[in-house]
């Protein structure tokens, strides 16, 4: 059974839209889809999907109260956090033409993301606010994703050292 609700989209394609528009312009991805799937969606449907994803992960933030460890969790976790410089751009008050009003910028964005040695299904989040929501970023999606009393971690730096 497909799943699929009526003018809605399957979790699979939903999940290849939201992979390349996170990448690149939605029109581009679009234009991706349709070459490398054959399925045309529009831009919108594009645009709407990677937003809706996008705000899931961004309500993981530094106000929620931390998780707790899970008991035992799991014995090895694998963790990696990367970042990328993407444009940004605000436009000014006023009134007229809002081009002529626009300032582009480039910030950081920080991915992270936790899995369980052997799952295929890892825990995300993302920030634009630096260095420091990232590495509290990387502790929440740890320990949803099984970070316990358990599990190892390096000797040098370990996941407890974050409390």
């Amino acid at each position: 059974m497909a799943k699929v609700r009526c003018r809605g989209y399957s979790r699979r394609l939903e999940r290849i839209m939201v992979d390349f528009g996170a990448d690149q312009a939605f029109a581009r991805a679009v234009e991706k889809l349709r070459e490398h799937d054959g399925i045309e969606v529009p831009i919108k449907a594009c645009r709407d999907a990677t937003l809706k994803h996008a705000a899931l992960v961004s309500r993981q933030s530094r106000d929620a109260a931390p998780a707790p460890l899970v008991e035992p969790g799991v014995e090895v976790l694998i963790s990696q956090s990367d970042g990328t410089m993407v444009p940004l751009v605000e436009i000014g008050a006023g009134r007229g033409n809002p081009r002529k009003r626009r300032k582009v910028f480039w910030k950081e964005a920080i991915r992270t993301l936790a899995y369980p040695k052997g799952s295929v299904t890892p825990v995300y989040a993302a920030t634009l606010d630096g260095r420091d929501e990232a590495g509290f970023q990387m502790k929440q999606v740890a320990v949803e994703a099984g970070l316990g009393a358990q599990t190892k971690s390096s000797r040098h730096w370990g996941w407890r050292d974050l409390d």
